[in-house]
């Protein structure tokens, strides 16, 4: 088995040439699971990597060789997960030292057709198991410590609101004298015939103080400046 030099101490350099791989994962019965997917010129267990593309993010484009190389579709993670190097075979007598960059993806379906689907294999492997297939100790070593990202918290996107309402929501809801409350103002979708709190006088509501965002931008009710 061949030994692959360690990392360079310079992620980017002019000796390796950098990629981007997609860690691709599941739980499965309450355990992680790694895709792993056979190379083309040597057969061997391998990630889905590939060259940076233009116009896309590093995990982007991790997510984009996951799709043409293992047909799968999910969720990738913006944080990198770690890197190794490897020697990429450009040719019988040419080889190039490649960096690559790994992020995690987590997998929601793997899909019958794809680009690569009758030149690669793919299959479900533990943790442990997929480390003992790969060559490079740097992915071994990545894989063995891969720790999946914790689902955001419930009620944290309402926080990120930041004490405001988005109207379409309320709307969304049916909710019609809770959006008038919450913005301050009778939004024009619903002002011919919403209904109105008795204990809250019309001219109380100010029609034009606020402006309407066409992306639901965040409304605050008339006095809540400076909140």
């Amino acid at each position: 088995m061949t030994r692959h030099s360690t990392t360079p101490s310079n992620f980017h350099s002019v000796q390796a040439r950098t990629q981007f791989g997609a860690l691709c994962w599941r739980m499965h019965r309450g355990k992680v699971e790694v895709l792993l997917i056979t190379s083309r010129d040597t057969g061997r267990w391998v990630i889905p990597k590939g060259w940076p593309m233009a116009g896309l993010t590093p995990e982007a484009a991790a997510a984009r060789e996951a799709w043409e190389e293992a047909g799968v579709e999910g969720a990738v993670d913006a944080t990198c997960s770690g890197h190794f190097t490897y020697q990429k075979v450009m040719s019988e007598t040419d080889a190039v030292q490649c960096a690559v960059a790994v992020y995690g993806l987590r997998v929601a379906r793997l899909v019958a057709k794809f680009p690569e689907r009758d030149q690669r294999r793919r299959k479900w492997f533990t943790v442990a198991k997929a480390a003992r297939k790969v060559w490079e100790p740097e992915l071994r070593s990545l894989m063995r410590g891969f720790v999946p990202p914790k689902p955001a918290a419930k009620g944290a996107k309402g926080a990120a609101k930041r004490k405001g309402v988005v109207l379409d929501q309320l709307l969304e809801r049916a909710d019609r004298t809770a959006a008038i409350l919450a913005v301050g103002r009778v939004p024009d979708a619903i002002m011919a015939d919403a209904i109105l709190p008795e204990d809250v006088p019309t001219a109380d509501f100010q029609r034009d103080a606020l402006p309407m965002h066409e992306d639901a931008a965040v409304l605050r009710p008339p006095g809540s400046a400076g909140l």
